[in-house]
């Protein structure tokens, strides 16, 4: 029979822009739901006039990138810490959000669906050869994820895993804007793009479901 061990983690306050606890405009505390409806309708308001969003599943799209934007805005400050809440820094789709990450997971399975390309590696994929530095850093960064659970469970500190998907949702951001994976003449090269695309995929995935996030097929 398997015992669990509780421990007790201290952790700092979730403020306004004003550094005082987050409140209600009336000055009193803040209802779970009313705050999800609020970021909820601020989600819905910022992909109408971003462009972003296409998809007619606007309502379902808007509670995951609101819940998104919650989650990793609380996780990926350090624990002990004080923070601001910002609706607009932490629904913007530029930068360290959940918000972004969301959307970059998005991005990917679209590139992969326009090449009608499985987002599954189903065998094994040999890369012959590493064409370009970012190629390297984006290796790099998944060869080193089990360091960075590993870290964060230690410390009991999410931040690493979100300072680590946010990295590699920024390095694959680079690498789509320096390689043309559609026109690339060169089979080798293009299928060892597409594989970089569905690893980045598959890690981010994987460390968003830890972090409590979920993730959209589309935006």
């Amino acid at each position: 029979m398997t015992t669990a061990k509780l421990e007790h983690l201290g952790f700092g306050t979730m403020n306004g822009n004003d550094g005082k606890p987050y409140k209600t405009r009336d000055g009193g505390v803040m209802r779970l739901s009313d705050f999800l409806e609020t970021i909820i309708d601020a989600a819905e308001k910022k992909m109408a006039e971003s462009g972003f969003v296409s998809t007619a599943d606007k309502q379902n799209i808007a509670e995951k990138v609101a819940v998104a934007a919650i989650k990793f805005g609380d996780l990926s400050n350090h624990r002990l810490r004080d923070y601001v809440f910002d609706i607009d820094k932490f629904l913007a789709f530029e930068g360290k959000t959940g918000t972004y990450l969301v959307y970059t997971v998005s991005r990917i399975n679209s590139i992969l669906k326009r090449l009608s390309i499985e987002t599954e590696l189903n065998a094994p994929v040999c890369f012959k050869n590493i064409y370009t530095d970012i190629e390297r850093e984006i290796f790099l960064n998944i060869i080193l994820t089990c360091e960075t659970f590993q870290s964060a469970v230690n410390e009991r500190a999410p931040n690493y895993i979100c300072d680590n998907a946010y990295k590699l949702a920024t390095l694959f951001s680079s690498f789509y804007h320096d390689n043309h994976i559609a026109n690339e003449p060169d089979e080798n090269k293009r299928n060892a793009w597409l594989a970089i695309c569905m690893m980045v995929l598959d890690m981010l995935i994987k460390q968003l479901d830890v972090l409590g996030i979920e993730t959209v097929e589309s935006m």
